[in-house]
């Protein structure tokens, strides 16, 4: 049980909340937890008012008030993340208490509530049950449609369920609007085609009433020539109008392709921690490609077959209005049937993409981590693993696929059905207007009819293609614009400033930052850091170094406090300019599968090969790149697996070197060089970050003994900080601690002390 709307609670605790003046008119809500104060309490309450804050448990059987606050008086209200759990802890007339555990469960709804009132208490915001509803209930309600209230199946927003077919078409052919001069020209190619399309059944009419019926053999000819000239003309404007059709599909797709990369480049990193990469390049690449089919056949071959059925539908009303509404009378139960079978049809298409994703996904890991399945002796397990997927994109192909298979033949006997009504009452009207009239309604009538109807068959029957084709593509379409329609946490402000030149002077000032938000890994750390001054962090793994280095580079957004650099926030800043003058050297650092020189030049590829190679000189990648088969052109494989960790480091460090940054980040930078390599490196780095603001980070304790300053965290805080000279002295000190760990696994290492 967890979050209860004011309605929906226990008779017993309403009746008590109501005697302490929280009845339903007042609550917001009250959240129920597992985690009990004591063994007497059976159920422990989190009730909010619109004045009051309580804290409710029930005490052998009944129910009291173990904290009360008036939220006005309140200083703050805020989550805590523990092991297991969290508690919720208030600040009130300079006593700070804990007044409440949750499970982890609970940590994003909590954290989402202390949020609300958090904004009341800065702000004065009144507090109501919807507002706060919304805000706490975000991310669960996320996990459903608004308007069917399934699960969605998406990973990412859509409802499967609910997709407005119409707005996604409309919206696929916004795209074809650069496109519309040619896609005028193949409307009016499709409309003369069509009308050529109806002449061979019109000019077969004509041969069986005048030349089989009445002998004039002199229009034999003429009749024939213009069939042949219909069929030639008809060839040649399909040849046309398919080639436009092809280069507008082509284009249109090319378009929607760049455009979703584009925005997948301006999506922030939260984003992509949530997301697969096989997935999304299945979204980017397989999902566009069915869209091209759509566009440049499903699209011509829809707008053909409506000028077809509208033409002949005219003709076969205007040759005999009766047969002609009984031919046409299975065209609304097609539309109908197609219409009513789309909602299945399409959940069941789009959960083949899914599965077709996660296979495209698995197979990108499994591939890309070839080396340590092999070396793990994994191959079956992956061989399993890989089956099970495929296994169940396979159902759900199949699944899709029966569905649309039974429904097609059962259009189709639909419209043929109605061939049999048309030769019965055609056959009676032709001999009754033979008796009476001949020219009311001939034989000849009657095969052009005939003729028309078999023409009809093929737009009816591919109304059910084009329920598959528009199945297909609009789940194609739909999951591509759900990338499209994430909005970037990390953007530009309106007003971003784009400063080419920064001084380096950086301050944090109380950062609070978390992955989730209920669970902070940075919390309220503060630093303030002088121009051209080298700083070092310290600390055990996993206590956020990198983590605060990626907030600088605003890859994430900090939930509370502030960085700024030469006195102005980082969010003042245009990210293009933050990026440019702040390089990065990451622990496992990524190569492209290019040449070294590519690779060196990545961030500024307007680089010259006599820039690339003074960069390489002081990172000391040089030598070993001229020693390589095609030197700088050397291609350094998928990854850069084809160069040793330490050529990958050194390339990586020239990269940085070549963009002359005033912010330096060395994340690990020599961890992976040997010590005659790391020494040589260390030497140029001395010369290299004067003038430039440099945090390193390193395991390694030695490599930052020239740092000016070192700070170590522990818990997402600053706990020490100074030289390497003044923390080694501090007794009992954090630094001194992992400095004499190192020390002593060093000489057990090179020693062979005990």
């Amino acid at each position: 049980m967890g979050l209860v709307t004011p309605h929906f609670i226990d008779e017993r605790l309403n009746s008590f909340l109501s005697e302490q003046n929280a009845g339903e008119s007042d609550r917001i809500m009250a959240v129920v937890s597992s985690f009990l104060p004591d063994a007497q309490c059976q159920s422990n309450w989190f009730v909010l008012t619109k004045e009051r804050l309580l804290i409710v448990a029930e005490m052998n059987g009944k129910y009291e008030i173990l904290f009360s606050y008036i939220l006005k008086d309140l200083k703050e209200v805020r989550s805590q993340a523990l092991k297991g759990g969290g508690v919720i802890i208030v600040e009130s007339n300079d006593v700070k208490q804990e007044v409440f555990r949750y499970p982890n469960s609970q940590g994003a709804l909590f954290g989402s509530i202390c949020d609300c009132i958090k904004g009341f208490l800065n702000n004065g915001q009144a507090l109501t049950f919807e507002d706060t509803l919304k805000v706490v209930m975000k991310e669960e309600l996320n996990k459903f449609c608004s308007k069917c209230h399934r699960p969605k199946l998406s990973d990412i927003k859509a409802c499967p369920f609910c997709i407005d077919r119409k707005k996604v078409v409309f919206r696929i052919l916004s795209y074809a609007k650069p496109f519309s001069g040619q896609l005028i020209i193949v409307v009016v190619l499709l409309a003369f085609s069509t009308l050529l399309q109806l002449l061979p059944a019109i000019i077969t009419g004509k041969i069986v009433d005048k030349v089989l019926a009445q002998g004039q053999v002199d229009l034999l000819v003429p009749l024939l020539l213009a069939l042949g000239g219909s069929m030639i003309i008809r060839t040649a404007l399909g040849i046309v109008h398919a080639r436009i059709s092809v280069d507008i599909g082509a284009n249109v797709t090319n378009v929607v392709r760049k455009e979703t990369f584009d925005h997948l480049q301006k999506l922030g990193l939260n984003f992509f921690d949530k997301q697969n990469t096989g997935s999304l390049m299945s979204r980017v690449s397989h999902d566009s490609q069915s869209l091209q089919g759509f566009l440049s056949e499903g699209i011509q071959y829809t707008v053909h077959n409506f000028f077809l059925i509208f033409f002949i539908g005219i003709t076969l009303i205007y040759l005999n209005p009766v047969l002609g509404c009984l031919i046409l009378l299975p065209t609304p139960f097609v539309v109908l049937i197609s219409k009513l079978s789309w909602r299945k049809l399409f959940s069941d298409f789009r959960q083949y993409s899914d599965s077709a994703s996660n296979l495209t996904a698995f197979l990108s890991d499994s591939l890309n981590g070839i080396r340590e399945v092999k070396t793990s002796g994994q191959e079956v397990r992956m061989q399993k693993r890989f089956a099970f997927w495929s296994d169940e994109s396979r159902d759900k192909i199949v699944k899709a696929e029966k569905t649309l298979q039974s429904l097609i033949p059962l259009l189709n006997l639909i419209i043929q059905s109605s061939l049999i009504f048309v030769w019965y009452f055609g056959s009676k009207d032709v001999l009754f207007a033979q008796q009476n009239n001949p020219s009311d309604f001939s034989i000849g009538d009657l095969v052009a009819m005939i003729g028309l109807m078999g023409i009809l068959f093929g737009p009816l029957q591919l109304l059910t293609r084009l329920n598959d084709w528009m199945t297909r593509a609009i789940t194609a379409a739909d999951r591509i614009f759900e990338i499209l329609d994430v909005e970037p946490d990390v953007k530009n402000q309106e007003d971003a400033q784009n400063t080419k030149r920064l001084v380096g002077k950086v301050v944090f000032d109380n950062v609070v930052f978390g992955y989730e938000k209920h669970k902070p890994v940075i919390k309220t750390l503060s630093l303030d850091v002088k121009p051209g001054e080298m700083i070092g962090l310290v600390g055990k793994s996993g206590v956020g170094k990198s983590t605060i280095m990626k907030l600088l580079m605003r890859l994430y957004e900090v939930n509370d406090g502030s960085i700024t650099i030469d006195g102005r926030n980082i969010k003042e800043y245009s990210i293009e300019t933050l990026r440019e003058n702040i390089s990065v050297v990451m622990q496992d650092s990524f190569l492209f599968n290019r040449s070294i020189a590519d690779n060196i030049s990545f961030g500024h590829p307007e680089a010259t090969r006599k820039e690339i190679i003074l960069a390489s000189i002081q990172a000391n990648a040089h030598e070993f790149i001229m020693k390589s088969s095609h030197g700088y052109d050397t291609m350094v494989g998928e990854r850069g697996l084809r160069m040793s960790g330490g050529e990958r480091q050194r390339i990586a460090i020239a990269r940085a070197l070549l963009g002359d940054p005033r912010i330096l980040i060395l994340d690990e930078a020599t961890s992976a060089v040997d010590t005659e390599t790391e020494q040589k490196i260390q030497n140029a780095l001395q010369h290299l970050i004067k003038g430039r603001t440099t945090f390193a980070i390193a395991h390694r304790l030695s490599t930052l003994r020239n740092a000016d300053r070192l700070f170590v965290i522990e818990d997402g805080v600053v706990v020490e900080s100074g030289s390497h000279d003044e923390l080694v002295k501090k007794e009992d000190g954090i630094y001194k601690k992992l400095v004499t760990i190192q020390t002593d696994w060093a000489k057990k290492v090179f020693i062979g002390g005990d």
